[in-house]
């Protein structure tokens, strides 16, 4: 059964400026110098900081976004003391309720378009991920081949339906017929390229507001990020109302606008970076700034 948006939500649209319909075209020379932007609460700060080093080191001259998802004030000054880094709280209030629920995941989304109101091109990156070296040239000349302005990475194993739970796509309909079948992969949706267009205002990052701003869309009730054995059927039938949130939900939009091309959407590289979910750095680390 396909299910609308509620149009009171569009109001938080006008708010993101997703409604315009001009954008300035942009460079070459901005496509190879985004912003990088992650988000940090306080349980997952030793894994910012090894995230904040590998980019401060790769990237010397690149600035960093860092949203506060609910962290004590010691690590609030610390991390407006790190050189390159910009400070933001993430003003929840600004939102529907289940937005500040961080298991929804709902925040990402609205983070990506808070940033691209300011900027022209960014990356967005979780905790969890560091660069490993700063070749990124592939990537930005791929990026001129592609249809997509929002380019994914990493394939998670696992396929979009086995990890998505029917009621997200009442909202998002999609072939999901053709989805199982031909085993279509997720991919991780912590890690991503983005380049501000008219294309990926209309066409991928309003529907990806739109369902974030909509918990039985992006959480619905009853799902569990917890995934029983998905890596012993990673392309079966969706089992235990196993969900990804924002996951399930930009790899739905991508591979539907893309008419299932998944390179049209993907980089295709994955030698300049790594995922460890347990990496823990110290603030020492770290090169502190006068503010």
């Amino acid at each position: 059964m396909t299910k609308s948006f509620d149009p009171s939500l569009y109001g938080y649209l006008k708010q993101l400026n997703i409604l315009n319909d001009n954008y300035p075209n942009v460079t070459s020379k901005e496509r190879e110098n985004p912003i990088f932007v992650t988000s940090v609460s306080d349980p997952f700060i030793p894994r910012v900081i090894v995230l904040l080093e590998s980019i401060i080191k790769n990237f010397p001259k690149s600035k960093i976004i860092v949203y506060d998802l609910g962290l004590k004030k010691s690590n609030i000054h610390k991390v407006k003391k790190v050189c390159s880094v910009i400070y933001r709280k993430f003003k929840f209030e600004n939102y529907p309720n289940h937005v500040s629920n961080l298991k929804t995941y709902a925040f990402k989304a609205l983070i990506i378009a808070e940033v691209l109101r300011d900027f022209k091109a960014l990356w967005y990156l979780d905790s969890s991920l560091t660069f490993t070296n700063s070749h990124l040239k592939n990537v930005y000349t791929t990026m001129e081949s592609k249809k997509s302005p929002y380019i994914l990475h990493d394939n998670s194993n696992h396929g979009i339906i086995r990890a998505t739970v029917n009621e997200t796509f009442d909202y998002l309909p999609s072939n999901t017929t053709k989805l199982l079948e031909d085993k279509v992969p997720m991919y991780q949706a912590g890690f991503i390229y983005v380049v501000r267009n008219y294309e990926l205002m209309k066409k991928v990052l309003k529907w990806y507001v739109l369902c974030s701003l909509e918990e039985n869309c992006i959480s619905p009730k009853y799902s569990v990020r917890k995934c029983i054995d998905i890596l012993k059927s990673p392309y079966s039938k969706n089992i235990g109302r196993c969900h990804r949130q924002d996951q399930s939900v930009i790899n739905i939009i991508l591979w539907n606008n893309y008419n299932g091309t998944i390179k049209e959407y993907t980089s295709g590289y994955n030698n300049f970076y790594r995922i460890k979910r347990n990496q823990k750095g110290k603030w020492k680390s770290l090169k502190f700034c006068r503010r």
